[in-house]
């Protein structure tokens, strides 16, 4: 930055100066104090801004992506039919077995031929 380059070492260079911007956001900052001599306004209104640009920042990523997942997984429920999984034999099967629970369908008759024996 070139406000506070003359005066402190951390912003001398571009390398540090992303180094202590980086240490800004992070909030291990050991150099305030000497940028608050330089300019305390301009250090009292960079320093929270910075830091709240950067934070919006990495919260639009994150709500961006979460997003995109969001909408690729909704258009990929509705592209896929339930019959490309396993999903339907378990779901035939709790349906036969609710039709002959409440009697709309009846089971198949057994033969018991072999055991019925006459009575006389």
């Amino acid at each position: 930055m070139q406000w506070y380059g003359g005066a402190v070492a951390e912003f001398k260079t571009v390398g540090n100066s992303f180094l202590s911007l980086t240490s800004i956001v992070r909030g291990t900052t050991e150099f305030i104090d000497a940028m608050m001599v330089i300019g305390r306004v301009f250090t009292v209104v960079f320093v929270p801004s910075f830091s709240a640009v950067v934070a919006l920042f990495i919260y639009a990523s994150v709500l961006a992506t979460l997003t995109n997942t969001y909408s690729s997984v909704r258009r990929n429920i509705f592209h896929y039919s339930p019959t490309n999984t396993r999903d339907y034999e378990m779901t035939d099967l709790l349906v036969k077995q609710m039709k002959k629970w409440f009697g709309i369908t009846k089971p198949k008759p057994v033969s018991y031929q072999h055991f019925h024996l006459e009575r006389r």
